[in-house]
Protein backbone atom coordinates (compact mmCIF):
# COMPACT_ATOMS: atom_id res chain seq x y z
CA UNK A 1 0.00 0.00 0.00
CA UNK A 2 1.58 3.45 -0.88
CA UNK A 3 2.13 6.20 1.25
CA UNK A 4 -0.63 8.26 -0.81
CA UNK A 5 -3.52 5.18 0.14
CA UNK A 6 -2.92 5.54 3.53
CA UNK A 7 -3.44 9.02 4.51
CA UNK A 8 -7.08 8.64 1.76
CA UNK A 9 -7.58 5.55 4.53
CA UNK A 10 -6.63 7.76 7.60
CA UNK A 11 -8.54 10.22 6.35
CA UNK A 12 -12.24 8.02 5.33
CA UNK A 13 -11.83 6.36 8.94
CA UNK A 14 -12.03 9.98 10.35
CA UNK A 15 -14.24 11.25 8.69
CA UNK A 16 -16.73 8.10 9.46
CA UNK A 17 -15.94 8.18 12.92
CA UNK A 18 -16.84 12.20 13.03
CA UNK A 19 -20.14 12.01 11.10
CA UNK A 20 -20.72 8.85 13.68
CA UNK A 21 -20.10 10.96 16.67
CA UNK A 22 -22.08 13.68 15.02
CA UNK A 23 -25.19 11.20 14.69
CA UNK A 24 -25.39 10.01 18.40
CA UNK A 25 -25.07 14.06 19.48
CA UNK A 26 -27.92 14.13 17.45
CA UNK A 27 -30.41 12.31 18.84
CA UNK A 28 -33.04 13.78 21.75
CA UNK A 29 -31.22 13.26 25.16
CA UNK A 30 -34.43 12.53 27.56
CA UNK A 31 -33.53 13.62 31.33
CA UNK A 32 -35.33 13.40 34.04
CA UNK A 33 -35.32 15.70 37.39
CA UNK A 34 -37.33 16.70 39.92
CA UNK A 35 -38.34 20.21 40.24
CA UNK A 36 -40.49 21.60 43.15
CA UNK A 37 -44.13 23.32 42.31
CA UNK A 38 -42.80 26.99 44.10
CA UNK A 39 -39.68 26.57 41.94
CA UNK A 40 -40.51 26.87 38.81
CA UNK A 41 -40.01 30.16 37.26
CA UNK A 42 -41.24 32.26 34.41
CA UNK A 43 -38.26 31.71 32.32
CA UNK A 44 -38.28 28.01 32.58
CA UNK A 45 -42.21 27.96 31.90
CA UNK A 46 -41.15 30.16 28.13
CA UNK A 47 -38.26 27.57 27.32
CA UNK A 48 -40.24 25.15 27.82
CA UNK A 49 -43.11 26.32 25.65
CA UNK A 50 -40.74 27.41 22.84
CA UNK A 51 -39.31 23.91 22.95
CA UNK A 52 -42.81 22.45 22.98
CA UNK A 53 -43.84 24.62 19.89
CA UNK A 54 -40.61 23.37 18.14
CA UNK A 55 -41.09 19.48 18.96
CA UNK A 56 -44.95 19.79 17.60
CA UNK A 57 -43.78 21.87 14.63
CA UNK A 58 -41.49 19.14 13.82
CA UNK A 59 -43.78 16.64 14.22
CA UNK A 60 -46.46 18.01 12.43
CA UNK A 61 -48.92 18.10 14.94
CA UNK A 62 -50.43 21.48 15.05
CA UNK A 63 -53.85 20.07 13.48
CA UNK A 64 -57.53 21.52 13.03
CA UNK A 65 -58.29 19.22 16.15
CA UNK A 66 -56.09 21.42 18.42
CA UNK A 67 -56.98 24.77 16.79
CA UNK A 68 -56.92 27.66 19.67
CA UNK A 69 -60.05 29.67 18.99
CA UNK A 70 -60.48 33.06 20.12
CA UNK A 71 -63.48 35.19 19.46
CA UNK A 72 -64.76 38.88 20.35
CA UNK A 73 -68.15 40.30 19.76
CA UNK A 74 -68.24 43.58 17.87
CA UNK A 75 -69.02 46.53 19.26
CA UNK A 76 -72.59 47.10 17.16
CA UNK A 77 -73.60 43.89 18.05
CA UNK A 78 -74.12 42.53 14.70
CA UNK A 79 -71.01 40.71 14.05
CA UNK A 80 -68.06 38.29 16.12
CA UNK A 81 -64.57 38.35 15.09
CA UNK A 82 -63.22 34.82 14.73
CA UNK A 83 -59.97 34.02 15.19
CA UNK A 84 -57.77 30.33 14.99
CA UNK A 85 -54.02 29.53 15.56
CA UNK A 86 -52.23 26.89 16.23
CA UNK A 87 -53.17 25.39 12.64
CA UNK A 88 -50.70 24.12 9.81
CA UNK A 89 -53.27 24.11 7.23
CA UNK A 90 -51.42 22.86 4.71
CA UNK A 91 -52.83 25.02 1.81
CA UNK A 92 -56.14 23.86 2.36
CA UNK A 93 -58.90 26.30 2.89
CA UNK A 94 -60.30 26.47 6.68
CA UNK A 95 -63.90 27.30 7.28
CA UNK A 96 -65.80 28.59 10.00
CA UNK A 97 -69.50 27.70 10.99
CA UNK A 98 -72.27 29.58 12.99
CA UNK A 99 -75.39 27.41 14.02
CA UNK A 100 -77.73 29.16 15.91
CA UNK A 101 -80.14 25.79 16.43
CA UNK A 102 -83.30 27.11 17.75
CA UNK A 103 -82.84 30.20 19.41
CA UNK A 104 -83.76 33.86 17.98
CA UNK A 105 -81.57 36.61 16.97
CA UNK A 106 -79.03 34.44 15.44
CA UNK A 107 -77.31 34.21 12.29
CA UNK A 108 -76.67 30.61 10.54
CA UNK A 109 -73.53 30.73 8.16
CA UNK A 110 -70.42 29.73 6.85
CA UNK A 111 -67.44 31.61 6.43
CA UNK A 112 -63.74 30.68 4.37
CA UNK A 113 -61.22 32.05 7.08
CA UNK A 114 -58.53 33.99 5.39
CA UNK A 115 -55.10 33.82 6.83
CA UNK A 116 -53.13 37.06 8.19
CA UNK A 117 -49.61 35.91 9.27
CA UNK A 118 -50.34 32.36 11.17
CA UNK A 119 -53.60 33.54 12.16
CA UNK A 120 -56.64 32.45 10.17
CA UNK A 121 -59.84 34.78 10.29
CA UNK A 122 -63.35 35.35 9.76
CA UNK A 123 -66.19 37.72 10.40
CA UNK A 124 -69.53 36.11 11.42
CA UNK A 125 -72.27 38.60 10.76
CA UNK A 126 -76.15 38.84 11.22
CA UNK A 127 -76.70 38.99 14.71
CA UNK A 128 -79.48 40.87 16.30
CA UNK A 129 -77.83 43.63 18.14
CA UNK A 130 -79.40 44.21 21.56
CA UNK A 131 -80.14 40.84 22.58
CA UNK A 132 -78.52 37.58 23.83
CA UNK A 133 -77.14 35.46 21.62
CA UNK A 134 -76.68 31.57 22.99
CA UNK A 135 -78.49 32.09 26.00
CA UNK A 136 -80.92 29.28 24.81
CA UNK A 137 -78.08 27.14 25.00
CA UNK A 138 -78.04 25.77 21.23
CA UNK A 139 -75.44 28.59 19.49
CA UNK A 140 -72.41 26.93 18.29
CA UNK A 141 -69.69 27.16 15.81
CA UNK A 142 -66.75 24.99 14.70
CA UNK A 143 -63.40 25.33 12.23
CA UNK A 144 -63.15 22.44 9.65
CA UNK A 145 -60.72 21.58 6.93
CA UNK A 146 -60.00 19.03 4.32
CA UNK A 147 -57.49 16.14 4.22
CA UNK A 148 -57.66 14.35 1.07
CA UNK A 149 -61.33 13.32 0.80
CA UNK A 150 -61.61 14.05 4.49
CA UNK A 151 -63.24 16.54 6.42
CA UNK A 152 -61.93 17.23 9.67
CA UNK A 153 -63.15 19.81 12.54
CA UNK A 154 -63.78 20.96 15.80
CA UNK A 155 -66.93 19.58 16.42
CA UNK A 156 -69.36 21.80 17.86
CA UNK A 157 -68.32 24.96 20.20
CA UNK A 158 -70.82 26.32 22.88
CA UNK A 159 -70.78 30.10 22.69
CA UNK A 160 -73.03 32.70 24.32
CA UNK A 161 -72.62 36.58 23.57
CA UNK A 162 -75.02 38.46 25.87
CA UNK A 163 -75.83 42.35 26.03
CA UNK A 164 -74.65 43.59 29.48
CA UNK A 165 -76.79 46.67 30.10
CA UNK A 166 -76.13 49.68 32.28
CA UNK A 167 -77.81 49.39 35.83
CA UNK A 168 -78.69 45.57 35.05
CA UNK A 169 -76.85 42.47 36.62
CA UNK A 170 -75.99 39.55 33.79
CA UNK A 171 -75.18 35.71 34.14
CA UNK A 172 -73.51 34.04 31.09
CA UNK A 173 -73.50 30.38 31.00
CA UNK A 174 -71.92 28.05 28.53
CA UNK A 175 -71.65 24.00 28.54
CA UNK A 176 -74.71 23.39 30.22
CA UNK A 177 -73.61 25.64 33.29
CA UNK A 178 -69.39 24.18 33.31
CA UNK A 179 -68.61 27.86 33.56
CA UNK A 180 -70.35 30.65 33.96
CA UNK A 181 -69.67 34.25 34.69
CA UNK A 182 -72.16 36.36 36.22
CA UNK A 183 -72.15 40.22 36.30
CA UNK A 184 -73.68 40.89 39.98
CA UNK A 185 -72.75 44.93 39.89
CA UNK A 186 -75.05 46.89 38.00
CA UNK A 187 -72.15 49.43 36.72
CA UNK A 188 -69.76 46.61 35.67
CA UNK A 189 -69.63 48.58 32.99
CA UNK A 190 -69.89 52.36 31.73
CA UNK A 191 -71.98 51.62 28.72
CA UNK A 192 -74.27 48.99 27.71
CA UNK A 193 -71.25 46.20 26.38
CA UNK A 194 -71.62 42.96 24.80
CA UNK A 195 -69.71 40.13 26.27
CA UNK A 196 -68.58 36.88 24.49
CA UNK A 197 -67.78 33.53 26.33
CA UNK A 198 -67.33 30.02 24.90
CA UNK A 199 -64.49 27.06 25.07
CA UNK A 200 -61.54 28.03 23.22
CA UNK A 201 -61.26 24.47 22.08
CA UNK A 202 -57.79 23.63 23.15
CA UNK A 203 -55.70 25.63 25.61
CA UNK A 204 -53.32 28.50 24.04
CA UNK A 205 -50.28 27.03 25.75
CA UNK A 206 -48.90 23.88 27.80
CA UNK A 207 -50.33 24.15 31.49
CA UNK A 208 -47.17 24.62 34.40
CA UNK A 209 -44.99 21.27 35.35
CA UNK A 210 -47.63 19.10 37.14
CA UNK A 211 -50.51 20.84 36.24
CA UNK A 212 -53.49 19.19 34.61
CA UNK A 213 -56.71 20.58 32.80
CA UNK A 214 -60.00 20.10 34.17
CA UNK A 215 -62.35 20.19 31.66
CA UNK A 216 -62.34 23.71 29.09
CA UNK A 217 -60.05 26.25 28.73
CA UNK A 218 -62.58 29.40 28.55
CA UNK A 219 -62.13 32.38 26.32
CA UNK A 220 -63.98 35.64 28.15
CA UNK A 221 -63.94 38.90 25.48
CA UNK A 222 -65.88 42.25 25.69
CA UNK A 223 -66.32 44.24 22.69
CA UNK A 224 -64.07 47.23 21.81
CA UNK A 225 -60.75 47.22 23.54
CA UNK A 226 -61.25 46.80 26.70
CA UNK A 227 -59.83 44.56 29.17
CA UNK A 228 -60.95 44.71 32.53
CA UNK A 229 -64.72 45.49 33.75
CA UNK A 230 -65.10 48.59 36.05
CA UNK A 231 -66.23 46.53 38.78
CA UNK A 232 -65.77 42.60 39.89
CA UNK A 233 -66.97 39.87 37.90
CA UNK A 234 -67.45 35.96 39.28
CA UNK A 235 -65.91 33.41 37.30
CA UNK A 236 -67.50 29.83 38.27
CA UNK A 237 -65.79 26.82 36.80
CA UNK A 238 -67.29 22.81 37.75
CA UNK A 239 -65.38 20.07 37.94
CA UNK A 240 -66.32 16.23 38.30
CA UNK A 241 -64.35 13.64 39.73
CA UNK A 242 -62.50 11.67 39.60
CA UNK A 243 -59.87 14.17 38.70
CA UNK A 244 -56.53 13.92 36.62
CA UNK A 245 -54.33 11.33 38.44
CA UNK A 246 -56.82 11.13 41.26
CA UNK A 247 -56.24 13.96 42.65
CA UNK A 248 -57.55 15.73 45.63
CA UNK A 249 -60.14 18.51 44.72
CA UNK A 250 -57.90 20.91 47.31
CA UNK A 251 -55.20 21.16 44.64
CA UNK A 252 -57.12 22.79 42.49
CA UNK A 253 -56.76 26.28 41.35
CA UNK A 254 -57.77 28.98 38.68
CA UNK A 255 -54.90 29.56 35.87
CA UNK A 256 -55.48 32.77 33.57
CA UNK A 257 -53.45 32.83 30.22
CA UNK A 258 -50.56 35.89 30.12
CA UNK A 259 -50.52 36.32 26.32
CA UNK A 260 -47.75 38.83 26.59
CA UNK A 261 -45.09 36.31 27.93
CA UNK A 262 -46.48 33.27 26.63
CA UNK A 263 -47.66 31.35 29.80
CA UNK A 264 -50.24 30.23 32.42
CA UNK A 265 -50.48 32.14 35.37
CA UNK A 266 -51.61 30.74 38.79
CA UNK A 267 -54.72 33.42 40.09
CA UNK A 268 -55.96 31.22 42.82
CA UNK A 269 -60.37 30.47 43.51
CA UNK A 270 -61.99 29.68 46.45
CA UNK A 271 -63.17 26.04 46.46
CA UNK A 272 -66.86 24.46 47.14
CA UNK A 273 -66.26 20.86 47.40
CA UNK A 274 -69.48 20.18 48.09
CA UNK A 275 -70.88 21.67 45.27
CA UNK A 276 -68.03 20.50 42.84
CA UNK A 277 -67.28 24.34 41.84
CA UNK A 278 -64.05 26.84 42.29
CA UNK A 279 -64.76 30.69 42.54
CA UNK A 280 -62.94 33.73 41.34
CA UNK A 281 -64.06 37.55 41.78
CA UNK A 282 -61.85 39.05 39.13
CA UNK A 283 -61.96 42.34 36.78
CA UNK A 284 -59.84 40.92 33.88
CA UNK A 285 -60.86 39.34 30.58
CA UNK A 286 -59.21 36.83 28.84
CA UNK A 287 -58.67 33.02 28.74
CA UNK A 288 -59.05 31.13 32.48
CA UNK A 289 -58.44 26.91 33.08
CA UNK A 290 -59.37 25.08 35.94
CA UNK A 291 -56.23 22.76 36.87
CA UNK A 292 -55.14 20.29 39.08
CA UNK A 293 -51.85 21.52 40.56
CA UNK A 294 -48.81 20.05 42.84
CA UNK A 295 -50.18 21.90 45.86
CA UNK A 296 -52.23 20.83 47.67
CA UNK A 297 -54.38 23.68 49.84
CA UNK A 298 -57.12 24.80 52.58
CA UNK A 299 -59.09 28.22 53.35
CA UNK A 300 -61.69 26.56 55.24
CA UNK A 301 -64.49 28.30 52.42
CA UNK A 302 -66.61 25.40 53.27
CA UNK A 303 -69.08 25.00 55.94
CA UNK A 304 -68.20 21.62 55.94
CA UNK A 305 -64.54 21.65 55.78
CA UNK A 306 -63.81 19.37 53.66
CA UNK A 307 -60.00 19.79 53.96
CA UNK A 308 -60.46 18.80 57.41
CA UNK A 309 -60.54 15.04 59.40
CA UNK A 310 -60.54 16.41 62.83
CA UNK A 311 -61.43 18.97 65.20
CA UNK A 312 -61.24 19.49 69.39
CA UNK A 313 -62.44 22.22 70.89
CA UNK A 314 -62.60 25.02 67.11
CA UNK A 315 -64.90 25.88 64.88
CA UNK A 316 -64.72 28.29 61.92
CA UNK A 317 -65.40 31.22 62.92
CA UNK A 318 -65.52 34.86 61.67
CA UNK A 319 -63.60 35.58 58.22
CA UNK A 320 -63.42 31.25 57.68
CA UNK A 321 -60.77 31.27 59.79
CA UNK A 322 -60.23 28.52 62.40
CA UNK A 323 -60.56 29.40 66.05
CA UNK A 324 -60.85 28.12 69.76
CA UNK A 325 -64.53 27.39 71.16
CA UNK A 326 -63.92 29.21 73.71
CA UNK A 327 -61.72 26.85 75.21
CA UNK A 328 -57.85 27.06 76.47
CA UNK A 329 -56.61 25.24 74.19
CA UNK A 330 -57.67 23.13 70.71
CA UNK A 331 -56.40 21.33 67.33
CA UNK A 332 -57.57 20.93 64.00
CA UNK A 333 -56.10 18.17 61.47
CA UNK A 334 -56.10 18.24 57.95
CA UNK A 335 -57.20 15.59 55.43
CA UNK A 336 -54.56 12.66 54.39
CA UNK A 337 -52.60 14.90 51.23
CA UNK A 338 -51.63 12.08 49.32
CA UNK A 339 -49.56 13.73 46.07
CA UNK A 340 -50.45 12.47 42.53
CA UNK A 341 -47.32 12.22 40.41
CA UNK A 342 -44.66 13.38 43.39
CA UNK A 343 -41.10 12.45 43.30
CA UNK A 344 -40.46 14.36 46.66
CA UNK A 345 -42.24 16.74 49.35
CA UNK A 346 -41.67 20.71 48.55
CA UNK A 347 -42.99 23.51 51.29
CA UNK A 348 -45.42 23.82 53.75
CA UNK A 349 -46.80 27.49 54.38
CA UNK A 350 -49.73 28.50 56.72
CA UNK A 351 -51.45 32.34 57.59
CA UNK A 352 -52.51 32.98 61.14
CA UNK A 353 -53.03 35.56 63.61
CA UNK A 354 -51.79 35.63 67.22
CA UNK A 355 -53.26 38.39 69.44
CA UNK A 356 -51.75 38.62 72.82
CA UNK A 357 -51.30 35.51 75.02
CA UNK A 358 -52.66 33.10 72.36
CA UNK A 359 -49.87 30.45 69.86
CA UNK A 360 -50.71 28.57 67.30
CA UNK A 361 -47.93 25.98 66.29
CA UNK A 362 -48.85 23.23 63.09
CA UNK A 363 -47.17 19.68 63.05
CA UNK A 364 -46.57 17.36 60.31
CA UNK A 365 -48.30 14.00 60.89
CA UNK A 366 -48.22 11.04 58.84
CA UNK A 367 -50.98 8.64 57.94
CA UNK A 368 -51.71 6.77 61.57
CA UNK A 369 -51.24 10.84 62.67
CA UNK A 370 -48.24 10.13 64.44
CA UNK A 371 -45.59 12.98 64.34
CA UNK A 372 -43.12 13.48 61.70
CA UNK A 373 -42.20 16.95 62.58
CA UNK A 374 -43.23 19.18 65.55
CA UNK A 375 -43.26 23.14 65.60
CA UNK A 376 -42.26 23.52 62.09
CA UNK A 377 -41.81 26.90 60.65
CA UNK A 378 -44.29 28.34 57.55
CA UNK A 379 -42.18 28.16 54.53
CA UNK A 380 -40.08 25.08 55.31
CA UNK A 381 -38.89 22.95 52.79
CA UNK A 382 -40.00 19.06 54.32
CA UNK A 383 -37.69 17.15 52.13
CA UNK A 384 -34.27 19.44 53.09
CA UNK A 385 -36.09 18.72 56.64
CA UNK A 386 -35.88 14.62 56.16
CA UNK A 387 -39.31 13.84 55.10
CA UNK A 388 -38.70 11.52 52.73
CA UNK A 389 -42.04 11.16 50.05
CA UNK A 390 -40.75 7.11 49.94
CA UNK A 391 -41.22 6.99 53.65
CA UNK A 392 -44.75 9.18 53.42
CA UNK A 393 -46.15 8.93 51.05
CA UNK A 394 -48.80 10.58 52.87
CA UNK A 395 -49.14 13.66 55.38
CA UNK A 396 -51.28 15.64 57.35
CA UNK A 397 -50.87 18.67 59.18
CA UNK A 398 -52.19 19.49 62.30
CA UNK A 399 -52.73 23.34 64.44
CA UNK A 400 -52.58 23.02 68.02
CA UNK A 401 -53.72 26.80 69.16
CA UNK A 402 -53.74 27.98 72.65
CA UNK A 403 -55.20 30.89 74.96
CA UNK A 404 -54.77 32.30 78.12
CA UNK A 405 -57.87 33.92 77.87
CA UNK A 406 -60.65 32.71 76.28
CA UNK A 407 -62.93 33.16 73.92
CA UNK A 408 -59.49 35.39 72.80
CA UNK A 409 -58.16 33.14 70.76
CA UNK A 410 -55.53 32.96 67.29
CA UNK A 411 -56.55 32.02 63.83
CA UNK A 412 -55.91 29.89 61.10
CA UNK A 413 -56.50 31.75 57.85
CA UNK A 414 -55.10 29.25 55.34
CA UNK A 415 -52.48 26.10 54.97
CA UNK A 416 -50.89 24.96 51.94
CA UNK A 417 -48.17 22.34 50.89
CA UNK A 418 -46.02 21.38 47.52
CA UNK A 419 -44.59 18.80 46.23
CA UNK A 420 -41.93 18.29 43.43
CA UNK A 421 -42.83 16.86 39.98
CA UNK A 422 -41.04 15.05 37.60
CA UNK A 423 -39.84 16.80 34.19
CA UNK A 424 -38.39 15.82 31.08
CA UNK A 425 -35.89 18.13 29.67
CA UNK A 426 -35.30 18.22 25.76
CA UNK A 427 -31.43 18.52 25.23
CA UNK A 428 -31.33 19.48 21.22
CA UNK A 429 -28.45 19.04 19.09
CA UNK A 430 -25.97 22.01 17.95
CA UNK A 431 -24.69 20.85 14.55
CA UNK A 432 -21.41 22.42 13.46
CA UNK A 433 -19.88 22.38 10.19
Amino acid sequence: MTRTSIFKLIYQLTLIGGLTLLFWSSLIILKNSTVKSDELSTSQAVSELKASAFLSQASGLNSIETAFINAVPGADGTEIFVSVSGVNGGGNPIFLTVDPGSGGGNHKGGYAMTLSGTTYLATAIGFAPGEDVGSDGDDTMSITTTVGSQVVGTGEINFERAFVETGQPETISVDNGDFVLEFLNTNSFQSNTYVLVMSTNAPPGPLPFGSHLVGNSYNLRPSGSLTASQKLMTLNLKYLEPLPGGSDPHSLTILRWDALSGVWQAVGGTLFADSHLVTLATKSFGVYALATTPQWHDAFSELSLSGVSNRSNTVRGPGQAIILDNAASGSVTSIPITPSGADQWGTLTFSATLPASTSLTVDVLDATNSVVLADVSSGTDLATAGVDLTTYPSLKLRANLSAVSPPQSPSLHEWSLTWGVEIHQAYLPVVMK
